[in-house]
């Protein structure tokens, strides 16, 4: 008979006492001395409900982290227009309202930790392609919201990661012509250092609408609403992938699904999370997570929305998405976080 050892190249764990917390990885096999028996672990995935967003809005800007959330101003459906200021933080329990931001829009993106975060851009037009686009930058203490220096472009639905003193801005919508590109898609990259934006390397081609991970030297964007210059089209359908190391894009796995309003996104480079967003048939429930390398199925979220609020700064597998719409046009205020958890299973002959 084959042995463990010549199937799997590595003989089964002896063990005293069971396996805990950061010591369990997935499909390990041992022997529990504590109950005379072979164990293995399993792992577990799902999105749970969070504490309800406190005002339903589509196209907050997200910040944080599963347990020291972000929500920034949005839109709030059915009065129109209507941008509010209001901003929240979600302690991984409950949401609750702190000091308003300085200037109400939607469709803005934004980075970092709860307490030193920085949101920019945005529209307070029309839903959703009308209006006026911004190139306000705000940034947050985890108490008040000051003036940034300002874009070098105005846009709304572009990708932001990093962190306050270190954040890429790509891609995104403005008005057609000046004082933008004749279709209104964006190709342009920039740089902030906490103090100022300034113009990168530009994306390999237009986006917009789509999500992002990462640090500044080593970032992702994917997804999205291609322009008339990208590869694919102009759609809701982009799987393109591309990481930046903080002077050049180069391409990465394709994702699974493609679509736009996938700012419900984060994680780094290398353990990245996407969830839900739309395509022309409507919203996907689909999450997607990504290695470096190639993106793979993860559970579906409960509720499919698109232009929702992620926690960009959290890992992969504790990402949180907040408010959206669903259908388009209608304001939720559910928050979704994603759990994983790994039981120990007996092994029997049976």
């Amino acid at each position: 008979m084959t042995d463990f050892k010549t199937l799997s190249g590595r003989k089964i764990k002896f063990l005293t006492s069971d396996l805990t917390g950061s010591t369990v990885t997935e499909g390990e096999l041992f022997y529990s001395d504590t109950d005379a028996g072979f164990k293995v672990s399993i792992r577990s995935q799902a999105w749970a409900s969070g504490g309800n967003f406190g005002t339903a809005r589509i196209g907050p800007g997200g910040a944080g982290t599963q347990t020291a959330g972000l929500g920034v101003s949005g839109r709030q459906p059915p009065a129109s227009p209507n941008y509010v200021t209001l901003c929240e933080e979600y302690n991984g329990t409950a949401w609750s309202e702190v000091n308003n931001n300085n200037t109400g829009r939607s469709y803005m993106a934004g980075c970092g930790p709860q307490t030193a975060a920085v949101m920019a851009g945005g529209t307070t037009g029309p839903a959703p392609s009308g209006g006026s686009t911004h190139v306000h930058s705000e940034e947050y203490d985890g108490t008040n919201w000051a003036e940034g220096d300002n874009l070098n472009q105005t846009r709304r639905g572009f990708a932001v990661f990093g962190v306050q003193t270190a954040a890429v801005g790509s891609g995104g919508y403005s008005h057609p012509a000046s004082p933008g590109p004749a279709d209104g898609y964006l190709i342009t990259t920039e740089e902030y250092n906490g103090s100022s934006w300034s113009t990168a390397e530009d994306m390999p081609a237009t986006l917009n609408n789509h999500g992002s991970a990462g640090t500044l030297t080593a970032g992702l964007i994917f997804g999205g609403e291609g322009g008339a210059s990208h590869p694919e089209g102009t759609g809701h359908k982009i799987t393109l992938t591309w990481a930046y190391d903080g002077t050049n894009y180069a391409s990465g796995g394709a994702k699974i699904t493609g679509g736009m309003g996938q700012n419900m996104a984060g994680g780094t480079q290398t353990a990245a999370w996407d969830a839900s967003g739309g395509h022309p048939s409507g919203q996907t429930a689909k999450t997607e997570h990504y290695d470096g390398t190639s993106w793979s199925e993860a559970p579906d979220v409960a509720t499919a929305r698109t232009f929702a609020g992620g926690a960009n700064a959290a890992a992969q597998p504790a990402g949180m998405i907040f408010g959206g719409g669903y259908p388009a046009g209608t304001a939720v205020n559910s928050t979704e976080e994603f759990t994983e958890a790994f039981a120990l299973q007996t092994v029997t002959d049976s």
